[in-house]
């Protein structure tokens, strides 16, 4: 991974775009990682999104590559491969703290639906949220985000607006392709060193929602492993599901 990074230290650009209402600005010379951030930013509409955070990413003296934001670094890794990820999780952090908005980070993927208003989908790990984003895309829903939303009772719900990201795909790859999906391998290396990898689906235009936009609640969908059914829950019964998800 080191040696691939020195490669592209020739660019030195930068890429921004809208996550949850806020603009994300990332410079680096490393180039890999700017066209991997611009395949997974699904935000490029907002230009009334509110505060900007800086990123930086960068090879440092000892041979490492460093997260740096606003200035201050926040993580180093041994991998240029790893920045984008880490970036993806530390992005939270500062919108949660400079939120106007009263809210809470819900683990559920975000669509607009084709006739207004926003469909949440949420469920444990692996129940199937980012194939369902998939599969609802595909039917003219518009993805707002595929695995966390910022959800704030009075104006609806926002998300992190990354590409869909899954492990194995609910169609053959040429298929989404025809239908102007946009498909790539995310890499990372985990904690004991092995490189672990998983599809990210970029919707094609029409499939992407405003990411500076509030979407109002029209309704919330579990998914629940076990036999097929499809039954309202009263308040509480879903409450109670959506709880653990914070």
């Amino acid at each position: 991974a080191r040696s691939r990074a020195r490669a592209c230290w020739s660019r030195d650009e930068v890429r921004e775009g809208v996550v949850a209402g806020s603009r994300v600005r990332c410079r680096a010379r490393l180039a890999a990682c700017l066209d991997e951030l611009d395949h997974l930013c699904l935000g490029r509409d907002g230009a009334a999104a509110g505060f900007v955070i800086a990123y930086e990413l960068a090879p440092t003296p000892d041979g490492r590559f460093a997260l740096v934001r606003d200035g201050l670094a926040v993580a180093a890794t041994d991998h240029a491969e790893n920045l984008v990820t880490l970036l993806q999780t530390d992005v939270r952090a500062p919108l949660e703290r400079r939120a106007s908005e009263r809210g809470l980070w819900l683990h559920a993927a975000g669509l607009e639906r084709p006739g207004g208003g926003g469909l949440l989908v949420a469920g444990d790990s692996e129940a199937g949220k980012s194939t369902a984003a998939l599969l609802l895309c595909r039917r003219g829903f518009r993805l707002v985000a595929d695995d966390v939303v910022w959800v704030a009772p009075a104006r609806g719900f926002r998300g992190l607006g990354w590409a869909i990201g899954l492990e194995e795909l609910p169609l053959e790859p040429a298929a989404l392709e025809a239908e102007g999906f946009v498909l790539r391998r995310q890499g990372w290396h985990g904690e004991g060193g092995e490189r672990l990898e998983r599809w990210r689906v970029r919707p094609p235009a029409g499939a992407i929602a405003d990411a500076s936009a509030w979407q109002p609640l029209a309704g919330i969908a579990v998914i629940e492993r076990g036999p097929s059914e499809l039954r309202p829950l009263t308040a509480g019964e879903l409450l109670v599901r959506l709880w653990p998800l914070r």
